[in-house]
C-alpha cells in the first residue's frame, strides 16, 4: 500500500479552490471549522479564513479596518464572492439571528404596548423598555407597600418604614454595624500562620518545619490547644507539651 502524500499546490488561489466541493448557489466549503462554521485553510504556515480571502481575492479591494464581511445566504460555509459584503460590526449583529437581532425587530413589548418614542426609556445603556409597564409597576408597589414604625436594633432608635419587607435598622451606617456583627468569625490574624507547638511560621499542616518532621516520624504528639497560647508556667518536655502544676 502506497504512503498517503497530500496534494501540493503550487499558488494559493489553487490551495483555496480546492477546498470548494459544490458551487451551485452557495460554494461550499469542505469541512468546515466545527466551533464558528467558518471555512479555513493553511498557506505557508498562516491561517486564512476562506470568505474573507475569497472577498480580497475575487473583489480585487482588501478588508478596510473596522469591517467585517457578512454573508448574505446566512451561510457560514460559503465561500460564494456574490454572497459576501462588508459591514461593520453592529450592522453585522443586527443583521443576523442571535437574541439582539430579535429584541431590536420586536415593536411591542411583552404586555403588547407599542414601542413609540414616546413610549420608550432605556436602561443599562441601549436596552429598550415600557414606560407604561413601569408606570404601572410602580402604581402595583405603592398598593400593596405599607408604613409601619420599628425600632432600630442597633441604636434603638424609633424610625418609620415605607415598603413591602421589613426593615430593622434606621440608617445606612446602622445596616452596616449590623452586617459586621451577623457576619462569620474569622480567627485573629495573629493566630494564622503559626505553629501548634511553638508559634513560629507554619511550614505545612499548621506546625514549623521541626515540629512537622517530629510528627512525620511519630515521635510528636499534638496539644489540645496551641503551646503558644498556654500561660508562662506551661513547660515542653520531649514531645509532649502539659501544665506543671
Amino acid at each position: 500500500m502506497s504512503e498517503y502524500r497530500p496534494r501540493k499546490h503550487s499558488t494559493i488561489l489553487e490551495r483555496f479552490e480546492s477546498h470548494i466541493v459544490s458551487r451551485d448557489g452557495c460554494w461550499l466549503w469542505r469541512a468546515p471549522n466545527r466551533g464558528t462554521g467558518y471555512g479555513e485553510f493553511w498557506w505557508e504556515r498562516r491561517r486564512y479564513l476562506a470568505h474573507r480571502f475569497a472577498y480580497e481575492h475575487y473583489h480585487g479591494v482588501p478588508i478596510p479596518q473596522g469591517l467585517q464581511v457578512d454573508h448574505l445566504c446566512r451561510n457560514r460555509g460559503c465561500v460564494n464572492p456574490h454572497h459576501l459584503r462588508l459591514f461593520t460590526l453592529a450592522e453585522n449583529v443586527l443583521c443576523g439571528t442571535g437574541i439582539t437581532a430579535i429584541n431590536k425587530q420586536k415593536t411591542h413589548c411583552v404586555n403588547g404596548h407599542e414601542f413609540t418614542p414616546e413610549n420608550i426609556y432605556y436602561f443599562k445603556g441601549h436596552h429598550r423598555g415600557c414606560k407604561i409597564c413601569r408606570h404601572n409597576a410602580s402604581l402595583i408597589f405603592n398598593r400593596n407597600a405599607r408604613i409601619s414604625q420599628s425600632r432600630c436594633v442597633i441604636c434603638g432608635a424609633q424610625f418609620t418604614w415605607k415598603g413591602t419587607r421589613l426593615k430593622v435598622t434606621c440608617s445606612p451606617s446602622c445596616a452596616v454595624t449590623l452586617g459586621q456583627q451577623t457576619a462569620p468569625r474569622h480567627p485573629p490574624k495573629t493566630e494564622r500562620g503559626r505553629c501548634k507547638i511553638c508559634g513560629n511560621p507554619v511550614n505545612a499542616k499548621g506546625l514549623c518545619g521541626k515540629h512537622y518532621m517530629q510528627n512525620k516520624r511519630g515521635t510528636l504528639n499534638l496539644p489540645s490547644q496551641p503551646a503558644w497560647r498556654y500561660p508562662a508556667s506551661a513547660v515542653a518536655t520531649g514531645g509532649t507539651t502539659r501544665r506543671t502544676a
